[in-house]
């Protein structure tokens, strides 16, 4: 399916409809990622339910912005033009890097009276537990390229093309930076549920981390450890997509 930006903001991306969706699931990518990682959603989840992708400045058609390197300043503009399209039922999902994005925009809208139907997080510990390892956003390129190696959410032969090399590397740094640079602040525990995904083969986010996020909700939680390592979200898809979608249409009327 294509993803079409036709709401007028550059920060989402969905696929064109003939008549308004019923809810919205907007989805924030891992490091480097962009919208494109959810263009087949929409096929695997409630047609009523309108998957929205998040894109994020500095990749794909935003690649001539400046990539944002702070959880604060990228949750306070994508709230900000996504505000107006949480008009009716809406969850949020984000993977990795995007967890700790979709957690801060839940807190944010929230805040403003704009209550998630369901948060959804993947890939990542609960916030109060800090990035594993040393950090790498200041680090040689090629200490990033071999992070993203371990991690294997990218293939060996695009290092060898050293102009996209050279878009990437930017975003990379950037992204790496909102990971390694988040300080968790606690606050009032999230008034909507939380369904929390890892991969049982995860190096850095057991599931006890996993488990964890259930400390961040007053209302409903579960969690799910599924085959795979830290992308379990690709290597398991069918999977994952069917738990997010009996999540979402258990919470998200």
């Amino acid at each position: 399916m294509m993803l079409d930006n036709h709401y007028g903001t550059p920060w989402v991306r969905s696929v064109r409809r003939t008549s308004p969706p019923a809810a919205r699931l907007f989805c924030l990518p891992y490091a480097a990622g962009s919208a494109s990682i959810f263009r087949h959603w929409q096929n695997a989840l409630p047609e009523s339910l309108e998957v929205c992708a998040v894109q994020l400045p500095g990749r794909a058609d935003r690649r001539h912005e400046r990539p944002l390197a702070r959880v604060g300043s990228l949750v306070e503009v994508a709230g900000h033009a996504l505000e107006p399209l949480v008009d009716r039922p809406f969850a949020i999902f984000g993977h990795s890097m995007g967890t700790l994005l979709a957690f801060e925009l839940a807190r944010w809208l929230e805040a403003r009276g704009c209550r998630p139907a369901l948060l959804a997080t993947g890939g990542r510990g609960a916030p109060e537990f800090p990035d594993p390892g040393p950090a790498l956003h200041a680090a040689p390129q090629a200490a990033l390229v071999d992070e993203l190696l371990r991690l294997g959410g990218t293939s060996r032969e695009m290092f060898a093309d050293a102009e996209r090399m050279a878009r990437l590397v930017p975003i990379i740094r950037a992204d790496f930076a909102v990971c390694e640079t988040y300080v968790f602040r606690p606050a009032e525990r999230l008034r909507c549920p939380i369904v929390a995904f890892g991969g049982a083969a995860d190096p850095d986010w057991p599931e006890p981390q996993i488990a964890a996020w259930g400390e961040h909700t007053q209302d409903e939680f579960s969690y799910h450890m599924l085959p795979g390592d830290h992308f379990f979200l690709h290597s398991c898809e069918r999977e994952f997509l069917a738990q997010l979608r009996a999540a979402c249409e258990r919470f998200v009327r």
